[in-house]
């Protein structure tokens, strides 16, 4: 993570806490769902409403698209 992108330090017990900015919320939820890791949010609270939308639409995509 690039220091000119957000600030990563560690929480104990493999924990870290990620402090970074971004454009929008949309673009924050799918930045962090990116990272291929399991995340908590602590704040902002509109951040949590706007990844649920987002799992929402992943679900419902996923749902609609036949098992392989």
């Amino acid at each position: 993570m690039p220091p000119t992108m957000a600030v990563v330090e560690p929480a104990g017990d493999g924990a870290c806490v990620l402090s970074t900015g971004s454009n929008s919320l949309d673009e924050l939820a799918m930045w962090v769902a990116q990272l291929g890791v399991p995340f908590e949010v602590h704040e902002p609270p509109e951040l949590v409403r706007h990844i649920r939308a987002l799992g929402s639409r992943l679900v419902d995509a996923a749902r609609r698209h036949p098992a392989t």
